[in-house]
């Protein structure tokens, strides 16, 4: 197997890389301890990754965009997450919404919409599935009529009328448009009964309600989302009424474990040029056998994430691996990065708790990364569990010798 990057990957990473170098690195940490979630947006910051291309990064060329691979944005996530990953998780977002657009989206709708995507820097779309009383079973292999959204979508003629409630939502309170998931028959379960709608940030009977202050990923607002009577155009919907089960768009859960390899990567590198420097005992602490191992061990969770990352990103999709592999990747490396980062600061020492040093906000960040990206590790876990291998596929030796020690099957 070749994991060697093409060319216009590298590329493409090292304009990233500079871009984080230039414009996250020196705004972020400062940035995040403002008060006011709404107030500490980085417009500056998206306006510049606007300026790069970033904002229609996986937009298919033949509509504008950059027509980026899933490998591509891997490599995007993980350098933007090395500098911020609240910055990383509204591209996130971005990225995938912009597939509607590229799977779902009718001629008209993108004659409507794209060009604002493609002319204004702040254009920022988000995407609005979790509601208070729904989350993950969305996730879950479960479809039963009581699961899904509680928003509802009722048809009205040549328009739709939205009520309910979303919450968490990332980039709520700043985005121009919400894709919102919504019940338009609440007698069917799910996946025969929801649409996806896109809704103007200022269309009447949408407002933003609580925004949530949080641990990490300070630069991306979360926020609820309040629907109360609020009226579309039946043009807005994506999809056939009653389809968004069928829509086909795809989101790789790798695309998650590669922010969470970006916060390990910085903690990592932060630690490694201060084990390199801070001198203990009459030489530097990396020459301590303790502060080595740490190290060693950061570097190889790292690696083994990464490989599994673009494995996930590269291999052809018979039968669903690449969701398996995503899933896999996301669960190992947001457990590798909330590992890593602690190491960090314990090769820090006193120092690491500390603002002044950086490897606490990467803790910090590391410590959001268990739930966002498709659902929770638990969840995830759940799932991978229901695709291992079924007793038809095991080694028949293997079978037969399990057999003998624990009896045949009940």
């Amino acid at each position: 197997m070749d994991l060697t990057l093409p060319q216009g990957h590298v590329e493409l990473r090292e304009r990233v890389r500079a871009f984080v170098e230039r414009e996250v690195r020196p705004k972020a940490t400062e940035r995040e301890k403002r008060r006011d979630p709404l107030a500490r947006f980085p417009w500056d910051i998206v306006e510049a990754a606007a300026a790069e291309g970033l904002l229609t990064l996986t937009l298919r060329t033949e509509h504008g965009g950059g027509g980026a691979d899933e490998l591509a944005q891997a490599l995007v996530l993980e350098e933007l997450s090395a500098g911020d990953m609240g910055i990383a998780q509204v591209l996130r977002a971005q990225f995938v919404y912009t597939e509607l657009f590229n799977v779902v989206a009718t001629d008209a709708q993108r004659a409507r919409f794209l060009p604002e995507l493609l002319e204004n820097p702040r254009c920022v779309l988000a995407g609005a599935m979790t509601e208070p009383e729904t989350g993950s079973d969305h996730s879950l292999p479960y479809d039963g009529v009581e699961g899904g959204p509680h928003t509802t979508a009722v048809r009205e003629g040549d328009r739709y009328r939205l009520n309910g409630r979303k919450t968490l939502i990332t980039s709520g309170g700043v985005a121009r448009y919400y894709f919102i998931w919504a019940r338009t028959d609440p007698s069917v379960a799910p996946r025969q009964g929801t649409s996806w709608f896109l809704v103007p940030h200022d269309t009447p009977g949408l407002r933003v309600g609580h925004v949530y202050d949080k641990l990490g990923q300070r630069l991306a607002t979360n926020a609820e989302l309040i629907f109360e009577d609020c009226v579309i155009p039946a043009g807005n919907r994506f999809g056939a009424h009653d389809g968004a089960a069928s829509l086909g768009i795809h989101s790789n859960p790798a695309l998650g474990a590669a922010q969470a390899i970006g916060v390990a990567r910085g903690a990592y590198e932060a630690a490694l040029a201060r084990a390199r420097w801070r001198v203990q005992g009459g030489r530097p602490i990396i020459e301590h056998p303790q502060v080595a191992a740490l190290l060693a061990e950061m570097a190889i969770g790292l690696e083994a994430a990464r490989t599994l990352v673009w494995r996930s990103c590269t291999t052809p999709d018979p039968g669903g691996m690449v969701s398996l592999l995503g899933m896999m990747a996301k669960v190992h490396a947001t457990e590798m990065a909330a590992e890593v980062t602690r190491r960090a600061i314990q090769v820090f020492g006193g120092y690491g708790v500390t603002e002044e040093y950086p490897v606490e906000k990467f803790f910090r960040d590391a410590a959001t990364l268990f739930h966002p990206a498709a659902a929770t590790n638990q969840v995830m876990l759940q799932k991978i569990a229901a695709r291992l291998p079924d007793d038809e596929t095991l080694s028949p030796h293997l079978r037969a010798a399990s057999c003998r020690y624990v009896g045949e099957p009940a």
